[in-house]
C-alpha cells in the first residue's frame, strides 16, 4: 500500500513536523496541534509518511509573506529558523532587519531614516550576499544616503543660525525666532496639521497634542542625527522636545499680528493655530487667529479645526 502524506485542510499543502512536536503546513503556514494530527491519522487507512522540518527556501518564502501581511513577529521567527539551518543566508538577514523595522517590502530599506549599514543584520547580509544581491543592497544604502545626507550635514553645522533666518530641518520649513547663547528657538513656517488640543483638558502636560507631537510626529519627522541636536525644554509642568508657544512667547517673538499669521501647507490658506497656554476657562486653550491676533480667552479644546504650529529649541553646540 502506498505511503500517504498528511495534507493541510486549508490549502492541501504538506504537513511537516516541527521540533516542538506540532505540525505546520509547508505552504500556508497553518499550525496543527498534536491532537488534531492524531485525529487525522485515525481517518487515514494507509501508512503515513511524517516529514521533517521544511526546507530553508520554503521557510524563507513564508517569512517574507508574513512580512507582507504585517505579521512581523511571525516573520522574525521564520527568518530565525532559516538562519539556524543556513547561517550564511543573506536574504534571511535582510528579512530579519525588515521584521525588526516593520517593513513589508524589501525596497522600503531605501526609505528608512538610518543608513542601512548601521544595522548589523544589513552588514551580515552584505557579507554573505553574492555580487548581484550585494549591488541591490548597496543601492538601498545609496538611496538613504542621497536622501538624508544633506539633512545630516545641516544638523551637524548649526553655529551660523540668526534670528529671522528661514531654514529646512526635519523635512519641514522653519523660521528662527530667537538665538540665545548656544541654542536657537525655531517654529514651523506653516501649520503641520489640523487637529484638536485634547478631548477635555486644557493642560498642555497631559494633552493629546503634546503626546502626538513628542511621539508619532517627532519620530516620523526627524532622523536620528537631527534628533540629537534638539534640546529638551523644561516647560511649566513638562519636559518636551517639541512644544507649542505660550501666550507670552507668541507675543514676545513676533513683531506684529501680521508677523504671526500662519498658513496651511496644502491650500495656502491663513488659519488659526493653538498655543499651549490655558484659556480663560477649564475647557479652553489659547490660540492665534487667522489675522495673527492672540486670543487669550481661548477655544474649546476639542475643536478639531485649529492648526498645529510646533516649536523647539536647537542645541547649537551639538
Amino acid at each position: 500500500m502506498a505511503m500517504q502524506k498528511l495534507q493541510c485542510e486549508l490549502c492541501g499543502g504538506r504537513l511537516i513536523k516541527r521540533e516542538s512536536g506540532e505540525f505546520e503546513c509547508d505552504s500556508c503556514g497553518m499550525a496543527y496541534e498534536k491532537e488534531v494530527i492524531q485525529q487525522m491519522l485515525v481517518t487515514l487507512d494507509a501508512p503515513v509518511q511524517i516529514e521533517g522540518m521544511a526546507n530553508a527556501a520554503s521557510l524563507l518564502d513564508r517569512a517574507f509573506i508574513l512580512c507582507e501581511d504585517g505579521d512581523f513577529d511571525g516573520a522574525a521567527q521564520g527568518f530565525a529558523r532559516v538562519l539556524e539551518a543556513e547561517p550564511r543566508n543573506a536574504q534571511a538577514y535582510v528579512g530579519s532587519l525588515m521584521a525588526s523595522l516593520k517593513l513589508r517590502q524589501e525596497s522600503q530599506l531605501g526609505t528608512i531614516k538610518e543608513l542601512p549599514s548601521s544595522y548589523q543584520w544589513f552588514e551580515r547580509a552584505r557579507q554573505f550576499a553574492d555580487s548581484d544581491y550585494r549591488t541591490v543592497l548597496d543601492g538601498y544604502e545609496n538611496l538613504v544616503n542621497e536622501k538624508y545626507r544633506p539633512r545630516i550635514k545641516f544638523a551637524q553645522n548649526l553655529t551660523q543660525l540668526q534670528t529671522g533666518q528661514h531654514i529646512a530641518f526635519g523635512a519641514q520649513a522653519w523660521r528662527v525666532l530667537h538665538v540665545e547663547g548656544k541654542r536657537a528657538l525655531i517654529i514651523t513656517e506653516n501649520l503641520i496639521d489640523i487637529r484638536r488640543f485634547d478631548a477635555s483638558s486644557n493642560k498642555w502636560a497631559v494633552s493629546e497634542l503634546r503626546c502626538w507631537l513628542n511621539g508619532e510626529w517627532y519620530g516620523k519627522t526627524f532622523i536620528p542625527e537631527e534628533q540629537r541636536v534638539i534640546a529638551t525644554t523644561e516647560l511649566e509642568a513638562s519636559e518636551d522636545k517639541v512644544f507649542l508657544l505660550s501666550i507670552d512667547e507668541a507675543k514676545q517673538y513676533f513683531s506684529s499680528d501680521s508677523d504671526r499669521i500662519a498658513k496651511t501647507s496644502d491650500d495656502d490658506a491663513e488659519f488659526w493655530w493653538w498655543l499651549r497656554s490655558p484659556g480663560r476657562g477649564s475647557y479652553v486653550a489659547a490660540f492665534v487667529d487667522e489675522d495673527g491676533i492672540v486670543f487669550a480667552d481661548g477655544s474649546e479644546v476639542d475643536f478639531s479645526l485649529n492648526g498645529v504650529r510646533p516649536a523647539l529649541w536647537l542645541n547649537l553646540e551639538s
